[in-house]
């Protein structure tokens, strides 16, 4: 680890576990401190597909998918009906929509329940 990712890791780390000395301040650079959590995540959940089988490995794969939509429906910090809309028309049961409402610092889980 270089010193100039040094800071950013200590923020990745706030923003996973509550650390015990609260920060008092917002991150440097939230959009990337964002991008590399998620980033950390997605590679989290590949490495975890490929080290299981079978019915374990089929649901990392679904948790990496969520993880690729939400990185990419949330990717312009605000949602619309042109990113929304096929999201919503392709979305199949046993996926989740992660959305993030930055206006109400709020976070949607959508998910289709089967008929």
């Amino acid at each position: 680890m270089t010193n100039s990712s040094a800071p950013l890791l200590l923020d990745i780390v706030n923003h996973v576990v509550l650390p015990p000395k609260l920060p008092h301040q917002t991150d440097a650079n939230p959009d990337l401190v964002e991008a590399a959590l998620a980033s950390r995540l997605r590679d989290a959940a590949a490495s975890l597909k490929e080290l299981t089988t079978g019915k374990l490995s089929e649901e990392w794969q679904r948790v990496y998918a969520i993880l690729q939509s939400a990185t990419t429906l949330n990717a312009a910090h605000r949602l619309d009906s042109t990113s929304l809309l096929p999201a919503f028309q392709s979305l199949q049961p046993g996926f989740l929509l992660i959305l993030h409402i930055p206006e109400q610092n709020a976070g949607l889980l959508i998910h289709r329940q089967d008929e």
